[in-house]
């Protein structure tokens, strides 16, 4: 996967919009062990083993500082960090809630992206 891209919330959605493919949004905090740990999870993941049938484009890793994108962070309602959230094509498809192995993120992104979009909380 390529290296974690930092994204604001005043970039968010153009972002999304010009990468195309499918984007794991990671929402941590600077001073949360959780979060680094799950960064360097999600950044050592191959493109090979998330690649879900169905799955369009590249695999993109975006973070957000949940305390520098306050307003983004309260529009997705992430009250717990760190969170995830799985887009592609720039559209919504939910919370990837799974245990950071290849495995188990394959079987839940695999089942998020098999569903239409959603609406953002």
């Amino acid at each position: 996967m390529p290296a974690p891209q930092p994204v604001h919330e005043l970039d968010f959605d153009a972002t999304l919009r010009r990468l195309g493919g499918v984007a794991l949004v990671l929402f941590t905090s600077p001073f949360c062990g959780a979060c680094k740990a799950a960064t360097r999870a999600l950044a050592g993941l191959t493109e090979a083993a998330l690649a879900p049938a169905g799955a369009t484009g590249p695999l993109h890793l975006l973070v957000v500082d949940a305390g520098e994108s306050a307003g983004l962070t309260a529009d997705l309602e992430v009250f717990h960090l760190p969170a995830i959230f799985v887009y592609q094509r720039g559209e919504f498809h939910g919370a990837l809630h799974a245990p950071l192995r290849e495995d188990a993120l394959s079987r839940a992104l695999a089942e998020l992206l098999a569903a239409p979009p959603a609406e953002p909380p």
